[in-house]
């Protein structure tokens, strides 16, 4: 009885994954059929509801194209940043992210930098190769010191370990608090709407009446200050807005902003 219990959930755990991924698929080629007769906003509305169930760099790249089209900066900067997380060296999001950039005048953040040393996506590779010298070095020191070797090789192998030890270490380190400051990271986006001003304020406190402390171009990258319990700052207002207070990455700009005027590169996980 036991058997054909478990025999029928595992069907049925298959039977939604297949049931999922046919409802992606089908919501990705209605987005590229909507897009090739010109229909951008229904092309919009089918990736967008695609990237509710699973995200891909091709999804949240012709996301960012369709967004470019509308002169939507802001949606099309955030899609082109979450598009180079999925596939950080692709040569061509990265020209258009710039492109982009350049159009609607906002600087980098320098976190998407897919040339970096230390960039987010590099955590794995800095922490392998910290493994791999360290461990790698201590090997290589055993061998020298059951053997008759020269001291000034084996002070020089030891200076060369303990470098690039203390290299891997140090990458690793960089590249971690690049990745948790990517975790806070918000970009500006204002309203869906391409005809609305390209300035958004950021407000001395949480509030529509609040006057603005100073203002940010949509696109630009702000990022969430943080309680102690390492959850966002938020204030609920009456009606149930939400404001986030976030800041510049050099924190010369600082202030308040509505739940539907930022977006998220990295999507919290529950």
């Amino acid at each position: 009885m036991k058997r054909n219990h478990l025999s029928f959930s595992i069907v049925m755990l298959v039977s939604a994954s297949f049931l999922q991924a046919d409802s992606e698929n089908r919501l990705f080629y209605d987005a590229v059929r909507a897009e090739a007769t010109g229909d951008l906003d229904s092309a919009i509305e089918s990736y967008e509801n695609s990237a509710k169930i699973a995200h891909s760099a091709n999804l949240h790249g012709n996301l960012a194209n369709l967004y470019f089209k509308k002169e939507m900066w802001g949606q099309s900067i955030l899609h082109y940043r979450k598009a180079l997380v999925l596939d950080p060296n692709n040569r061509n999001l990265a020209e258009n992210l710039s492109f982009a950039r350049e159009t609607a005048r906002v600087q980098s953040s320098n976190l998407d930098i897919t040339s970096g040393y230390f960039r987010p996506s590099s955590v794995n590779i800095w922490t392998i190769a910290a493994s791999v010298f360290f461990w790698g070095g201590l090997l290589i020191a055993s061998i020298l010191f059951f053997f008759q070797v020269d001291l000034s090789l084996k002070l020089i192998s030891f200076l060369a370990w303990a470098g690039l030890s203390g290299l891997g270490v140090w990458g690793t380190l960089k590249s971690t608090d690049n990745y948790n400051l990517q975790k806070r990271e918000v970009i500006a986006i204002g309203e869906t709407d391409s005809n609305s001003s390209n300035s958004l304020d950021l407000r001395r406190f949480a509030g529509n009446g609040s006057s603005a402390n100073t203002s940010v171009v949509s696109g630009e990258s702000l990022f969430l200050d943080l309680n102690e319990n390492g959850s966002p700052k938020y204030h609920q207002s009456p009606n149930g807005e939400k404001w986030y207070l976030v800041r510049s990455l050099g924190g010369r700009k600082r202030g308040w902003m509505k739940e539907n005027e930022l977006a998220r590169i990295l999507e919290p996980k529950n």
